[in-house]
């Protein structure tokens, strides 16, 4: 700003850049350079001579024809001949050009080399105006008769800001960009097909890339009867063109008045893509600074035609606006007034030079801010905050100034965490090892593991490991006739104060129930079966049993077998 007089004398009616129809020029030009492949360095004599098509390139990090990179082939109706460079009879079909001399051609798909493809790209001659609308129109056919073996979906225009290239090193196919401009279906068309597309930008797009941007997976392919020349799928293009569409664009100077003497006054026409200035000073630029009063004339040449206008400078008054923000319950003062609100202010004065001016004041308040956070720390570790120190759970509130200068409130929950201690009792069997958070154990003891639990704080784990076999004994005969002997049916165990009985069922031969014990308990504390039922002494003779123990880890031992009840 040069002392409040930054002016912007154009208005712009309609919209700006690059539209449509054209303005007494005729059509619109073409922002693809060469899009009819009619200009070349030299004719094709082979495959691989894309390069020879001036502007265009292969979208690859080589420009070299082998199996690292895409390599489209060119064609032209005055070529020498060679592998795939003639018209209208080649390799591949047979056609003429949809206009002039000149096609090319690339492959999208390769039946014995996964996901080659080819691509053909160009710098457009200036980049796309967002919100501007376009025309996008091309030529596609796979000619008549193919003898590829293949047809294929998949096709596609992709616009970007900079350049597609596929991977390096290879021919595969450019991922990471969704193509916006994709030909439905699969192209099988013996004719030139005309594909176009009319779109708003929405991006300074500068590069253009057709190629096919599906993976062999994603493709739909049609086969083309029996493999003549490669066993791919390959089509032809021609008469790629990119042209603004939409309303036609107008340029209006309007007259300026400011105060004598005069400062800078920045004329700024607008963002005419593609154009090229010719102001009445002299200058080419799209902004000019003027100090002298008088009439001025543009011209702004575009793709879409040339627009013209002037306008007058004169000087008098001058306006400026400014924009303030202030703290909740601090005033700004501007010229000895002050304002404690947020709004738009204007104050008339008058400018050092004498003339009449105008100054808005938009003003912003910015409220204190209020910010609650929740901490945790472990017993014994301070938690540090803005340089304060606390050990202790409870609610902190600190008073601090924002980066906004302005007052700030921050309060402080912290929780503090309790070292943990648990004790785990396991067992396992001889040979086989105990694994505890990835610590392994292969003998009876007592280990501690200090780990850190859930909430970050230190925590203890004591281990009571007991390894072993459990050597469960069921004897298979009772006599409880009181004398001290083998009186009772119960299990014995090596270990068995590790295990639980949760069941003791003992049946007689029609499967009636004599005895039963429920309910978890301790092997060692087990008194057992007395050979009684209801009160009395059972009949001697054969009856069976069902026995489940639990281990300290949960898993069950379950023993079935026969009993026998002697006198």
């Amino acid at each position: 700003m040069k002392n409040g007089t930054f002016l912007r004398a154009a208005v712009l009616s309609g919209l700006v850049g690059l539209l449509c129809p054209a303005i007494g020029q005729g059509q619109c030009t073409n922002l693809v350079p060469n899009g009819s492949f009619e200009i070349f360095s030299a004719l094709p004599d082979d495959d691989c001579d894309w390069f020879l098509a001036t502007g265009w390139t292969n979208a690859a990090t080589s420009s070299e024809c082998n199996s690292s990179n895409g390599s489209p082939d060119y064609y032209h109706e005055l070529s020498p001949g060679g592998f795939a460079s003639t018209l209208p009879s080649n390799l591949y079909a047979t056609l003429d050009p949809f206009d002039g001399q000149a096609v090319m051609g690339l492959g999208g798909y390769l039946s014995f080399a996964a996901e080659a493809r080819e691509y053909l790209g160009i710098e457009l001659t200036c980049p796309l105006v967002p919100g501007a609308t376009y025309d996008l129109q091309f030529q596609i056919t796979t000619g008549s008769p193919n003898v590829d073996g293949f047809f294929t979906d998949g096709w596609a225009v992709a616009l970007t800001e900079n350049p597609l290239l596929q991977p390096a090193g290879t021919n595969g196919p450019i991922t990471g960009v969704t193509p916006q401009f994709r030909i439905n279906g699969v192209v099988a068309n013996p004719g030139w097909q005309t594909v176009s597309f009319t779109f708003t930008a929405t991006e300074a797009a500068r590069y253009l890339t057709f190629g096919n941007f599906l993976t062999d997976a994603q493709q739909t392919r049609q086969q083309n009867g029996p493999s003549v020349a490669f066993a791919l799928a390959y089509v032809f293009v021609d008469a790629f063109s990119l042209t603004p569409a939409g309303a036609t664009p107008t340029l209006v100077l309007e007259d300026i008045t400011r105060c004598t003497p005069p400062t800078a006054v920045d004329i700024a026409p607008g963002p005419f893509a593609c154009a090229t200035y010719a102001w009445s000073t002299g200058a080419t630029t799209p902004t000019i600074t003027l100090t002298a009063a008088g009439t001025y004339g543009l011209t702004v040449t575009t793709p879409c035609g040339i627009l013209t206008d002037d306008f007058t400078l004169t000087f008098g008054g001058a306006a400026a606006t400014i924009s303030e923000e202030i703290c909740a319950g601090t005033p700004f003062v501007l010229n000895g007034q002050s304002y404690t609100t947020a709004g738009t202010y204007v104050q008339n004065l008058t400018a050092v030079n004498g003339c009449d001016s105008t100054l808005t004041l938009e003003l912003s308040v910015v409220p204190a801010l209020t910010e609650s956070i929740t901490e945790q720390t472990c017993a014994g570790t301070p938690f540090v905050l803005n340089g304060q120190s606390y050990t202790t759970a409870g609610t902190y509130v600190q008073n601090l100034t924002a980066v906004n200068g302005c007052d700030s409130t921050l309060t402080l929950e912290l929780r503090v965490g309790q070292a943990q201690e648990a004790t785990l009792t396991a067992q396992a069997e001889q040979g086989t090892p105990f694994v505890l958070n990835g610590e392994v154990y292969t003998s009876s003891g007592t280990y501690v593991q200090n780990l850190t639990a859930a909430n970050g704080c230190d925590s203890v784990l004591t281990l009571n490991l007991r390894v072993g076999e459990e050597n469960i004994y069921i004897p298979n005969a009772i006599s409880p006739n009181g004398d001290g002997i083998n009186d009772f049916f119960k299990p014995y165990a090596g270990i068995d104060a590790l295990l639980t009985v949760q069941s003791l069922l003992v049946f007689d031969r029609w499967g009636g129930n004599v005895f039963e014990l429920s309910g978890p308990s301790p092997l060692a504390e087990l008194v057992g079966w007395d050979g009684n039922s209801r009160g009395k002494a059972v009949a001697p003779g054969n009856y069976v049993y069902q026995l489940v123990l639990e281990r300290p880890d949960g898993s069950r031992v379950v023993r079935k077998g026969e009993l026998v009840v002697v006198d």
